[in-house]
C-alpha cells in the first residue's frame, strides 16, 4: 500500500469547539485523519501537526517546517503529501511551497475549508479526501504544487482566493483548473509550464511592501515605502500595471534604489508593457527600471521575492527569472 504524509497548520479546517468569539482552530493532524477512515482504505496514513493557527498568521519560517518535514518524511519512504491550512493566505503559500519544492519529484496537495467542521455542509473532509487521491496520484509530482478544494484541482502559480465565503471561492483566472476529481478519481486536463527558480535553500528573512493603486492617488505612501531599508516593492497598478501620473516620478526613483515589481490589481491576464507610452503607464515604467510582473498578481509577485531574496538572489538571477514567468505562456 502507498504512503501519504498529512501535515497540518491550522485553519478553519481544523477548528472544532468554537471559543467565546467563533470558532478556533484546535484540531490536530491526527484528530482529522481519525475522523476519516476512507483514508485508511487508500493508503498508510502519516500525520503530523506542526502549527494550530488560521492562516493570516503563518510566516514564512512556517513553510520551511513544512518542507524539513517534507524531507524527513521522503528519508522514511513517503514520496505523497497533504497540507492542510486556512484558505485566506493559501494561494500565497501554495506558491511559495512549489518555489522551494522545484523538480523535486514530489507530490504535494495543499487543500483547506471553507466551512468549519460544525457547520452544516462542512467542506473539510470531503477536499481532505481528494486531496489524498490527488496526492497519489502519479502524474501529480510532475505537476509541482496543486491545491486541491471542491473536487478541482489548481496549479499553485495560478489559483487564487476569490470570495470571502463560497464553497467556490478558488479559481484560476488565466486557465481554469487543471483537473477535478469525479467517482473517487483523480483526472488532469492541462499540465501548466513549471516555473523552477533553482531554490538552494536559504532561509534569510526578508521583507516586502506591496502597495495597491487606487484612484486619485496621491505619492505619500510611495515615498514612506522609499524611505525604508526594505530590499523590494511590490506595486499593483490599475488594468494593465498602470499608476497614476501624481506617483510615477516616486515610483520610477524608487526603481533605482529598490527593486520595484510592477502587476496589475485586476488578479487576471498580465502587465501590458507594450500599449501605453503616457505617463504612469506600465511601459514607461519598466523601461525606467521597474521590473514587469507579467501574469503574476501582487501577492504571487510578492511570494517569489520573499524566496528569491531569502535565498540570496543577486539582481542578475531576480530578473531573469521573472523575465522566465512571462515566457511560461505559449506564445
Amino acid at each position: 500500500m502507498q504512503k501519504i504524509g498529512i501535515m497540518s497548520l491550522g485553519g478553519t479546517i481544523t477548528m472544532g469547539q468554537s471559543g467565546v468569539d467563533g470558532a478556533l482552530p484546535d484540531l490536530s493532524a491526527e484528530d482529522i485523519c481519525a475522523a476519516l477512515p476512507q483514508l485508511d482504505e487508500i493508503a498508510e496514513v502519516h500525520c503530523c501537526t506542526i502549527r494550530k493557527v488560521g492562516s493570516p498568521s503563518l510566516k514564512l519560517s512556517d513553510l520551511f517546517d513544512v518542507i524539513d518535514r517534507v524531507n524527513e518524511w521522503r528519508a522514511a519512504g513517503i514520496n505523497s503529501f497533504v497540507l492542510l491550512q486556512g484558505t485566506d493566505t493559501l494561494e500565497e503559500t501554495a506558491f511559495g511551497l512549489d518555489l522551494m519544492l522545484g523538480q523535486s519529484g514530489v507530490s504535494l496537495v495543499v487543500t483547506a475549508a471553507m466551512r468549519d467542521p460544525k457547520q452544516l455542509g462542512a467542506d473539510g473532509f470531503a477536499n481532505l479526501l481528494a486531496s489524498a487521491r490527488v496526492a497519489l496520484h502519479p502524474r501529480t509530482a510532475e505537476m509541482g504544487v496543486v491545491v486541491v478544494i471542491n473536487d478541482e484541482i489548481h496549479a499553485a502559480r495560478l489559483v487564487e482566493k476569490r470570495h470571502s465565503f463560497s464553497l467556490r471561492a478558488f479559481q484560476s483566472p488565466n486557465l481554469g483548473p487543471v483537473g477535478w476529481i469525479v467517482e473517487s478519481k483523480a483526472r488532469y486536463v492541462a499540465a501548466p509550464s513549471r516555473l523552477d527558480i533553482d531554490y538552494q535553500g536559504g532561509r534569510a528573512k526578508v521583507s516586502i511592501p506591496l502597495v495597491r493603486c487606487v484612484f486619485d492617488m496621491d505619492d505619500i505612501l510611495v515615498a514612506a515605502v522609499a524611505a525604508t531599508d526594505v530590499p523590494a516593492v511590490v506595486i499593483e497598478g490599475v488594468g494593465g500595471g498602470n499608476v497614476s501620473a501624481n506617483i510615477s516620478g516616486a515610483v520610477e526613483a524608487m526603481a533605482q534604489e529598490k527593486y520595484v515589481i510592477i502587476c496589475s490589481r485586476t488578479g487576471g491576464g498580465e502587465v501590458l508593457a507594450s500599449s501605453y507610452g503616457e505617463t504612469g503607464s506600465a511601459g514607461p515604467l519598466v523601461r525606467a527600471g521597474c521590473i514587469n510582473g507579467t501574469t503574476l498578481d501582487g501577492l504571487k509577485a510578492r511570494m517569489l521575492l520573499l524566496v528569491l531574496l531569502a535565498d540570496g538572489a543577486d539582481e542578475v538571477r531576480l530578473r531573469e527569472i521573472f523575465h522566465r514567468v512571462g515566457q511560461l505562456y505559449l506564445q
